[in-house]
């Protein structure tokens, strides 16, 4: 039975592929949310993020930042993780929700926490520092994801996006 954070893959590289991407994102814990304000404006902003083995993301953020507003307007958005060694970047595009389930959103900011500690000198994520309202636990449900490895070694002759199509 398909649960509601479940995502059914329609279009995909290869299964070799996915596990590809799912080991990039579970590894990669930090990204780049681009969402857009009432009045059509970008925004984007630095999160720690988790992703399940369904590809879905949850994040944490304050109730009065500018992604939360933004998102509270218009629920489609884009997480991007990048990695300079490979020249590696990772876009999931998708719709996103808060999570109501208290543990659930526990887990999320547990997850923020833990991903501040084990990347950053500083422990504690930006986050925390923010007087922007009651902490809450985000979910960005996958439409596509693509990544791209740009530092292979032989240029050319082959599709750079592996691409993982989702539906609802």
């Amino acid at each position: 039975m398909k649960t509601a954070h479940q995502s059914r893959i329609v279009a995909s590289v290869s299964e070799e592929s996915n596990k590809r991407i799912l080991h990039f994102l579970q590894s990669h814990p930090i990204g780049t949310l681009a969402t857009v304000d009432p009045n059509g404006n970008p925004h984007a902003a630095v999160i720690y993020y988790f992703v399940d083995d369904n590809f879905n993301v949850t994040f944490t953020t304050k109730r009065e930042t500018h992604k939360f507003d933004n998102l509270s307007h218009h629920n489609h958005a884009m997480l991007v993780a990048y990695e300079a060694a490979s020249q590696t970047t990772a876009q999931i595009t998708g719709i996103v929700t808060e999570i109501h389930d208290a543990q659930e959103a526990d887990s999320a900011f547990r997850s923020m926490l833990a991903a501040s500690m084990a990347t950053s000198e500083a422990g504690l994520p930006p986050l925390t520092k923010l007087y922007a309202g009651r902490y809450v636990a985000m979910r960005l449900k996958p439409v596509q994801i693509r990544m791209a490895v740009f530092a292979r070694s032989d240029p050319g002759g082959y599709d750079v996006y592996e691409s993982i199509d989702f539906s609802g």
